[in-house]
């Protein structure tokens, strides 16, 4: 494959993650989050309580990082940490019942956002780039 080819995939990967990001940034500010805030969020309400480590390790962020985030959510009473009953080393991040009643406000607008950046797409398309996306990862 032409090394030119690479760049741009590069490039347009780089440039939607860009994109897709700024508009669910916009989505959450007015509700105090930033976008790591709201990713921790995303992760423990779909997932349910997660180790504070597995939680980073899925949204990319540092264990230090992990830390201050948590701390900053849980100031805003959106998530609490629950000890692991088998090991005392690790943490769960779990969600409040305000975390829980946010992310019901949040994700339909993140959702929506998400819609909107895909509009001129066909279903077919987005399955496609799901799956060569899926092979990358």
């Amino acid at each position: 494959m032409q090394e030119t080819y690479l760049d741009n995939l590069y490039t347009a990967l780089f440039e939607t993650l860009e994109k897709v990001q700024e508009r669910i940034k916009k989505e959450v500010t007015p509700f105090g989050l930033n976008y790591n805030e709201y990713e921790i969020l995303k992760y423990i309400y779909y997932n349910g309580d997660q180790p504070i480590q597995k939680i980073g390790d899925n949204i990319k962020v540092t264990s230090g990082s992990m830390t201050y985030l948590v701390d900053k959510l849980e100031k805003k009473n959106y998530i609490f940490r629950k000890p692991c009953l088998s090991d005392r080393r690790v943490m769960y991040g779990s969600l409040t019942e305000a975390g829980e009643e946010l992310m019901k406000q949040v994700l339909p607008k993140c959702t929506k956002a998400i819609s909107s950046a895909l509009e001129d797409c066909s279903e077919e398309e987005i399955f496609s780039a799901i799956q060569i996306l899926e092979k990358i990862r």
